[in-house]
């Protein structure tokens, strides 16, 4: 992610791979109360936005909402965090590491 250009292509798979890693947990723990795919849609947002920023004049419209969509995005990750805390992990389902 800091490397200049790479990270406009790269964050798209970052965002997806962790709304398919958060869907993965909440299905193991048995929570189905969430989105099909937790932050996922927000997640594109803001990488999009990213895109727009280096874009000329669209940048003006694109980095203020870029902005926002982050910190939309970092609130509604921290609470899918923050609702597996208090979750208990499942032991004996296959996939989880038993004994920790």
């Amino acid at each position: 992610m800091l490397v200049p250009l790479v990270n406009l292509v790269w964050q798209f798979f970052v965002v997806l791979a962790l709304a398919d890693s958060l869907r993965n947990e909440f299905r193991a723990r048995g929570i189905t109360d969430v989105e099909p795919h937790p932050g996922r849609s927000v997640g594109i947002g803001v990488c999009v936005s990213a895109c727009c920023g280096i874009v000329p004049f669209v940048n003006l419209l694109a980095l203020p909402a870029h902005l926002i969509l982050v910190i939309v995005y970092w609130v509604k990750i921290a609470e899918f965090s923050r609702r597996l805390d208090m979750a208990p992990i499942m032991l004996g389902v296959p996939g989880n590491i038993q004994g920790l």
